[in-house]
């Protein structure tokens, strides 16, 4: 190559990290400013922050990102802005991906740092506006992190990541059942991470996963796609591991279920005798409930009488 073009090329890619930096600070800057919004309003701010990430995004990921942006990345996470924290998670994915060896990816940064990323993570979980692009990279950035957990052993991470994801997914099953995006995230978050770990690493955990998904299986008012996922999912683990290491966390995740509707039960027991006017007003506020629900159900009977004549 002659050296005219040589130096050419070098000014070209000094520019280019010059250009680079200068977007990494504005991201800074940006994130330290902004202010408590609605997720749906979009201002001047939000396009500026989220083009910014989409031009890191467009840059060559071979070439690591200056340390600036990490500073902020964690903030960018939790935006109040749902594109941005689109744009961030898929930041993060890029990063995570650049080196398959989980030990380089987490000698580049700080423990405590890669804690912060994580934590940011589980809490966009949280977020009851998720976009599709932005589940999808969400459920990977979650099964490099329980990946990761998992193979150096770091059991506290990954209890904690666990009990947090399945939680999300309960939450959405009993409050709101007609939506299914969290769901969605989580059983394909457990199908990917028992499709990268042996049997052995994932067996304490099975119980725990597989309560969550033979809750949807015996829901019969779930939607039909979440009930096809999750049996995809049981039937793959079945596939993949041992029949007898299935059947023995069946049995537990019976277990676990049948001591939990116990214990609320002899909660119950108790609370209706120590706080007796709390009680009187849920058995009141329970058979309103069913009041209406009678009366609903009426009125819909009448109505197609009616329409029959």
């Amino acid at each position: 190559m002659r050296p005219l073009v040589k130096a050419q090329l070098l000014i070209s890619l000094t520019n280019f990290y010059q250009v680079i930096n200068t977007v990494c600070e504005l991201l800074r800057q940006k994130t330290k400013e902004s202010d408590e919004q609605e997720e749906t309003k979009t201002t001047t701010h939000d396009q500026l922050t989220y083009q910014a990430l989409l031009l890191l995004l467009k840059a060559n990921p071979s070439h690591p990102l200056p340390g600036c942006i990490f500073d902020s990345l964690d903030e960018l996470l939790l935006y109040p802005h749902q594109w941005v924290r689109q744009a961030a998670a898929q930041l993060l994915g890029h990063f995570l991906a650049l080196d398959t060896t989980t030990v380089t990816v987490k000698s580049s940064l700080s423990q405590a740092r890669m804690e912060g990323y994580l934590e940011s993570s589980l809490t966009q979980l949280q977020s009851s506006n998720i976009l599709p692009g932005h589940a999808s990279q969400l459920t990977k950035n979650l099964v490099w992190f329980t990946f990761t957990s998992l193979e150096t052993g770091d059991s506290i991470s990954c209890d904690r990541i666990v009990s947090r994801v399945l939680k999300h997914a309960a939450v959405e099953s009993s409050q709101d059942n007609k939506c299914t995006v969290k769901r969605d995230i989580v059983f394909k978050w457990i199908g990917a991470t028992c499709a990268k770990v042996d049997e052995s690493v994932i067996k304490p955990y099975l119980p725990q996963l597989l309560v969550t998904l033979q809750r949807e299986l015996k829901n019969d008012e779930v939607p039909e796609s979440i009930k096809v996922l999750a049996t995809e999912v049981v039937n793959f683990l079945r596939d993949k591991y041992d029949k007898n290491v299935i059947a023995d966390a069946l049995v537990a995740a019976e277990k676990s279920v049948a001591e939990k509707k116990r214990k609320r039960k002899r909660e119950a027991a108790l609370l209706a005798i120590s706080d007796v006017t709390r009680t009187a007003k849920r058995k009141v506020k329970v058979n309103l409930a069913k009041r209406e629900k009678r009366k609903a159900k009426y009125l819909k009977l009448k109505s197609k009488q009616y329409a029959s004549y």
